[in-house]
């Protein structure tokens, strides 16, 4: 995306109101016009939250410009094994965020089952930080070819329950990325935990930790030929021209219409079709696995109609 379309977009969020924007990537900081954008958003009066997603590595850069405190970051912390010699970078570029009271987070991708994520509490005790986000990663592959949505959860289980253990013994209170933990699959055990979550949150006085059930709703990813996307795990479903609405609340309304209403039809799984939370609080599986079937529904409402 090219500064000056940068500008368009921002005036575009703006149009309703909207006060807030997130910097995403790939790497926002490799951006070559990455200190015009910050300084641009620092200097408008009508964005107050300002969020960057990104891996850290470069963020020492710019920590004058991020002093800021409309500024927050989300610094995803990729493993040792994955980073090699930039780990000791990351380390020492969360230890400047710290040292400079920046406003930031720390979040992890669950994906490597045999992963022992002693590295992230390594990275928290330097930051000072008492919670970190979490994330359970499947590739666009796994969505697309899961026959049942369901077992794709019960198997990252084990992985997901490792780490939440270890953050229990580490008195870190995780916070979920989009979908929340399934309450459908956990056993009674697996729940009596996650509710100790709720207390050591209200012990370290932070709000907010794990929750059992939550539907999304359309996010908005603006994409670098500035098409629009419900959100970036679906951004293969249904891409739009930004410019061809006036603001954020019709876009959001047209993916609503589009997929989420279609969505809300189709089980994860067949034993689903009668789960009692599911009709009380809605289910919070990605909608992205149920992206082959969203088509297909929608034609089948289409013939209908004729």
């Amino acid at each position: 995306m090219s500064y000056e379309d940068f500008l368009r977009v921002v005036e575009f969020i703006k149009r309703d109101g909207t006060d807030r924007i997130g910097l995403i990537g790939g790497e926002p900081t490799l951006y070559p016009d990455f200190d015009k954008v910050l300084e641009t958003l620092k200097n408008d009066k009508d964005i107050n939250f300002v969020t960057i997603y990104t891996n850290g590595l470069l963020i020492d850069k710019y920590v004058e410009l991020i002093k800021d405190e409309k500024f927050s970051l989300l610094v995803n912390c990729n493993s040792p094994k994955d980073l090699k010699s930039n780990y000791e970078k990351l380390k020492e570029n969360i230890k400047i965020l710290a040292d400079n009271d920046i406003n930031f987070f720390l979040g992890i991708n669950l994906y490597d089952e045999n992963e022992d994520f002693d590295y992230i509490f390594e990275l928290l005790k330097i930051a000072g930080k008492k919670s970190v986000r979490f994330s359970v990663s499947l590739t666009n592959e796994e969505k697309e070819e899961a026959d049942n949505i369901i077992d794709t959860y019960r198997k990252n289980k084990p992985m997901l329950f490792r780490f939440l253990n270890k953050c229990l013994e580490n008195e870190i209170v995780p916070h979920h990325d989009c979908c929340s933990v399934l309450h459908c699959i956990l056993t009674t055990e697996e729940k009596r935990l996650m509710l100790k979550f709720h207390l050591l949150a209200k012990k370290n006085d932070l709000t907010g930790t794990l929750t059992m059930m939550r539907e999304c709703s359309p996010v908005i990813d603006i994409l670098p030929d500035l098409s629009a996307v419900r959100c970036f795990a679906l951004s293969k479903n249904i891409k739009v021209p930004l410019f061809s609405f006036e603001s954020l609340t019709p876009l959001r309304a047209f993916f609503t219409r589009k997929i989420d209403n279609y969505a809300a039809l189709i089980f994860a799984s067949s034993e689903c079709e009668d789960c009692r939370l599911r009709l009380l609080a809605g289910c919070p599986v990605c909608i992205a696995y149920k992206a082959p079937k969203l088509e297909k529904l929608r034609g089948v409402v289409r013939e209908f109609n004729k």
